[in-house]
């Protein structure tokens, strides 16, 4: 849950794709700050109550803590009573009304044997499918590095930092500077090149992952980093070559989508 924190910064620079809202160029990805205000029902004298966010601090050892705080801080929104508790209907319902960008969830299965699952939900749809399972390789093998190192790196980046690196990255995508593990401010496009796709490989290997797959979705995920071009760069250079006609924008991206071209070998 804390490497997921740690590396959401890197991934959504890496795969912002929503840099205009009401014909206006705004973050590298607006969506993040669009959801926040957009369901805001927290009071202006308690910020922490926000309902949409980043999160208060790292998961603690024991995450029955989250939950109770959750419960602690939140009004419920929807207060539906369920007359069997077997499978923590009360709690599962709450906590689907905190959305949280790094979201803890318990889960049961068929033989409803319980488990902890983590939503990832700072990586943005498309452009295209072979982009989204790219994002989706560098998250879970950098991911599974991480949080398999001997020193937790939640030891080697205040939550404070990780937090801030998030809105950075949201606003600047691949343009954005990053505080890392050792205390340096780096460029993201190279802490990614230099660092986190490999990473991310060693994780998948971990994993089980194939090796041409490794190779080829992370294959793709460094190519968008080095040309600079994920999907907001090509939207707002698109935008800037067309004199902002956002209709022709959406064909293009239509076009370039049904093409199955990663977004970083679209043409403008």
């Amino acid at each position: 849950m804390n490497a997921s924190m740690i590396v959401s910064a890197p991934i959504v620079a890496l795969s912002a794709n929503s840099p205009f809202l009401f014909g206006k160029s705004l973050w590298a990805e607006t969506r993040i700050p669009l959801f926040e205000q957009a369901v805001e029902t927290g009071d202006a004298g308690h910020p922490e109550r926000s309902r949409v966010t980043f999160g208060n601090a790292y998961l603690p050892e024991n995450p029955v803590e989250l939950f109770s705080e959750n419960i602690e801080r939140y009004p419920t929104l929807l207060p539906t009573l369920f007359e069997n508790n077997e499978e923590l209907p009360h709690l599962r319902l709450h906590n689907g009304t905190i959305w949280i960008w790094n979201r803890l969830l318990v889960g049961f299965d068929d033989a409803k044997v319980p488990h902890l699952r983590i939503e990832h939900r700072p990586i943005p749809a498309g452009p295209t499918i072979v982009d989204m399972i790219a994002n989706a390789a560098v998250y879970f093998g950098a991911v599974r590095f991480l949080a398999g190192l001997r020193t937790p790196p939640e030891a080697d980046l205040p939550f404070s930092v990780a937090q801030d690196n998030f809105y950075r990255a949201a606003r600047d995508g691949l343009d954005a500077k990053l505080i890392w593990l050792d205390g340096r401010e780096v460029s993201v496009r190279t802490l990614l090149n230099d660092e986190l796709i490999h990473m991310a490989r060693e994780g998948l290997i971990l994993l089980g992952v194939d090796g041409d797959d490794i190779e080829r979705y992370l294959g793709v995920a460094e190519a968008r980093t080095t040309s600079g071009q994920n999907g907001a760069a090509w939207q707002r250079a698109h935008a800037k070559l067309c004199g902002g006609d956002l209709f022709r924008l959406t064909a293009n991206y239509l076009a370039g989508q049904r093409s199955a071209a990663p977004v970083h070998e679209w043409p403008l």
